[in-house]
C-alpha cells in the first residue's frame, strides 16, 4: 500500500498539451475507503446486541455522574441527576455486560454528589435552627426595612 506512485498524477489519453494532468487515484488508495464487512443496516435486518445497550446506559449514567457534581448549585436538579445515575449505573454493573469502568465511575460521581447533597440539607438545617442565627437573620431583616 505504500506505493511512490499513489498520489501521482497520471497522463491520459485525450489530454491536452497545455500541461494540465488530471488526478487519478491508485486501486489501492480507495481500497482504503471501503469496507468488506460492513456493519450498516444491521439494525434494519433484525440483528440486536445488547452489548450495545448495556454500553449506552454506561455513558448515559457517566454523564449524569458527572452533571450532578458540575450542576451542585443548581437546588435539587443535581440529586436527581445522581440517582437515575446510581440507578443506571449499578444496573450496568449487575447485568457484567462492556462498559463496567464507566458504570463504576459513574456510581462514584453520583455517591460523591448524593453526600455533597446531603451534607449540604444538614448543614442548611443545623445553621437556619441555631438561634443565633435567627436573631441575626431577624437583625438584618429589620435593618433592610428600615432603609
Amino acid at each position: 500500500m505504500n506505493n511512490e506512485n499513489e498520489f501521482q498524477p497520471q497522463q491520459t489519453e485525450g489530454q491536452n498539451t497545455s500541461g494540465s494532468q488530471e488526478f487519478v487515484p491508485s486501486s489501492s488508495f480507495a481500497e482504503g475507503f471501503t469496507s468488506s464487512s460492513s456493519n450498516a443496516g444491521q439494525m434494519s435486518q433484525g440483528n440486536y446486541d445488547p452489548d450495545q445497550e448495556s454500553s449506552a446506559m454506561a455513558v448515559v449514567s457517566l454523564v449524569l455522574g458527572i452533571l450532578s457534581i458540575v450542576c451542585c448549585c443548581i437546588p435539587w436538579l443535581p440529586t436527581l441527576f445522581a440517582i437515575i445515575g446510581l440507578i443506571l449505573g449499578i444496573i450496568v454493573l449487575a447485568k457484567g455486560k462492556p462498559g463496567k469502568v464507566m458504570a463504576i465511575i459513574a456510581i462514584v460521581c453520583s455517591g460523591i454528589s448524593i453526600l455533597l447533597a446531603l451534607v449540604g440539607l444538614i448543614a442548611g438545617t443545623a445553621l437556619t435552627s441555631n438561634p443565633e442565627y435567627q436573631n441575626f437573620m431577624r437583625q438584618l431583616q429589620d435593618e433592610l426595612n428600615s432603609q
